[in-house]
């Protein structure tokens, strides 16, 4: 009873890459706290090859910038000296005009890239005054638990936004790649980043032209986001043989765009969102895809139909805030469809045997619905009534006649009642 049993750190002895592969599951706090351990913790800690830093909402002074500057310099060059290579570098921080601040960014991208970095992740904070945005987060954080006008040549961020270095288009072990907030000058050299198979540019000032030299030289690049601000008229996404999901806001474009041009037959989900009137939208080599979501799109019911028929495979379609006014069609393949707060519907008539689930939003005055009675194993309607609450009532009443096999239907119907 009096013999104790030896206790054995077995974590310990375990090889430093999968250490640092259950590293990666802790905020960068926590794996500071287990580095007082012991020397070899404390070099695990060092060696750990994902740095992640965000910088706090509430403490974005220029005070808190050049602290928070100082501590991003200091780890990085640790990391380096170990010449090892580094999986994933995030920066997140606010830019103000602090002296030195341009030359540190583009030398932390050099080391990055020259360490054969695998994932860049880059989100420069503006805000009105462009000082960042405002948040209710805590203190100075370097953890990876956080949220995620042109510039001049020089890179100036006095109120304009970062300019990358061109270090970045040669980051050729890099497979992952996200900007926010930043600005891609137009490239005299070639993009040569052949590992990369995922790329967001948000709120992003970027060229047309830029666009396509990115996916010129990314052959293996599946997962494509674009959210640029620009001034152009046209989008292009060709070729892209690997491509597997795209997705297009033109939200922050500044005249929208007049032509998007999608060549991608490896294609399986499409997002497109605020499309003008009069968007010519070309996916004539699309016909592998599976999912496609319209969102605050003007299209005529002509266009709209035509753009459905290119795509024979389609499961699952969501239109949402669009300018149609019939919903008509057949569909072998669909089994998920989502119509949310369309206010110029009027019907919905689709034939759809492989159909399983049917949601429907609206805000106005409901829309008629004739899906043959096999289709939807599960519906949804939520109905939000502001006047014509009789009409809305008798549409359901309508709905609810016909002898749908469902197995499961929700029906949310809010109505405002002036007293």
């Amino acid at each position: 009873m009096g013999d104790r049993i030896g206790v054995v750190d077995r974590i310990s002895e375990l090889p430093d890459f999968i250490i640092h592969h259950i590293m990666s599951y802790l905020s960068s706090k926590k794996v500071a706290q287990m580095s007082v351990l012991s020397k070899r913790w404390n070099y695990l800690q060092i060696s750990f090859p994902i740095l992640v830093f965000n910088m706090s909402r509430k403490k974005s002074s220029r005070e808190h910038t050049v602290e928070f500057m100082r501590f991003v310099d200091a780890s990085i060059l640790r990391f380096c000296e170990l010449q090892v290579p580094l999986q994933k570098f995030r920066l997140c921080m606010p830019l103000h005009d602090v002296e030195g601040l341009i030359s540190l960014l583009d030398k932390w991208i050099e080391l990055a890239v020259a360490r054969e970095v695998k994932e860049l992740d880059f989100n420069f904070r503006m805000d009105s005054n462009g000082y960042g945005e405002t948040d209710s987060d805590g203190d100075v954080e370097t953890d990876g638990d956080g949220d995620g006008g042109d510039s001049d040549s020089n890179g100036d961020v006095n109120g304009e936004i970062y300019t990358l270095p061109e270090t970045i288009f040669s980051a050729k072990f890099v497979t992952t790649l996200n900007l926010t907030n930043c600005y891609l000058e137009q490239s005299s050299g070639t993009i040569m980043l052949q590992s990369l198979k995922k790329l967001a540019l948000d709120k992003v000032q970027i060229y047309e032209e830029m666009v396509q030299k990115f996916i010129s030289g990314c052959p293996l690049l599946e997962d494509l986001f674009l959210s640029p601000i620009w001034h152009s008229d046209r989008i292009c996404v060709s070729p892209a043989p690997k491509l597997k999901i795209l997705t297009i806001d033109l939200s922050l474009s500044h005249s929208g765009a007049e032509i998007i041009e999608i060549v991608s037959p490896s294609l399986q989900q499409c997002t497109l969102s605020a499309l003008r009137r009069g968007c010519v939208i070309d996916m004539a080599g699309c016909y592998d895809l599976k999912y496609f979501d319209l969102t605050d799109a003007v299209i005529s019911d002509e266009d709209f139909h035509n753009l459905i028929l290119k795509f024979p495979l389609l499961e699952k379609l969501i239109l949402c805030n669009c300018t149609v006014e019939k919903i008509a069609f057949s569909s072998n393949r669909l089994r998920e469809l989502e119509v949310r707060n369309c206010r110029e519907l009027i019907s919905i008539d689709i034939d759809a045997p492989s159909l399983l689930t049917f949601s429907y939003d609206c805000f106005t005055r409901p829309a008629s619905i004739n899906i043959p009675r096999s289709c939807s194993r599960k519906a949804r309607f939520q109905i939000k009534s502001y006047n014509d609450t009789l009409y809305s009532f008798n549409r359901i009443k309508e709905l609810l006649e016909v002898p749908y096999e469902i197995e499961e239907l929700r029906i949310s119907i809010y109505v405002e009642v002036c007293i």
